[in-house]
């Protein structure tokens, strides 16, 4: 990954991009967007154990970075590292930009529902109705509406199965909006 000639930080990339690569599932994803909206970030960062003979080879932490956090700034971290002992030292190899504390499938899991551009009533209500989990509603509605689309796209979804870039962008960017209220 290319970075930043001056400072040796890596290339900023988009939440997007953070939740492709890492090939979040909607749970997740979710838990990071509350993270989001409770800290409100500038950016994240992305940090990894990258001692290939260490058992903690390929851990991740992901860390707010912004005004109301330890870190305020990406070069802050620059030359930082999480755990003290060598073989689970964790170092930062990617930053994302933070949009919007809310994603486009979530927008529109709210207009679906009839709260359309309200976001915390969605989640305020989804609290009540599932006490259990808050984002329940929206887990169980976000994999009803993507089997249609594999269904309605002749998609052959088996587990090792990872959607592409592309189907992803069809699904929410022009398929999700016409079929919110099947």
């Amino acid at each position: 990954m290319d970075g930043c000639e001056s400072c040796s930080i890596p290339e900023v990339m988009t939440i997007h991009d953070l939740i492709r690569v890492d090939n979040m599932s909607d749970s997740v994803m979710m838990l990071l967007l509350d993270a989001i909206r409770e800290f409100q970030p500038t950016h994240l960062v992305l940090f990894q154990c990258q001692q290939m003979d260490s058992s903690c080879f390929g851990s991740s932490t992901i860390i707010p970075i912004g005004p109301n956090n330890t870190y305020k700034t990406m070069e802050d971290v620059k030359g930082k590292w999480l755990h003290d002992l060598p073989s689970q030292r964790q170092y930062p190899v990617a930053f994302y930009h933070v949009e919007c504390p809310c994603n486009k499938l979530y927008l529109l899991y709210c207009k679906s529902q009839g709260f359309e551009n309200q976001p915390d009533a969605m989640m305020e209500h989804d609290r009540k109705e599932y006490p259990g989990d808050k984002m329940t509603g929206f887990i169980l509605w976000s994999n009803k509406k993507r089997k249609q689309f594999d269904k309605d796209e002749y998609l052959d979804i088996t587990p090792s199965y990872t959607r592409t870039e592309a189907q992803d962008k069809k699904f929410i960017e022009s398929w999700l909006p016409e079929h919110l209220e099947q």
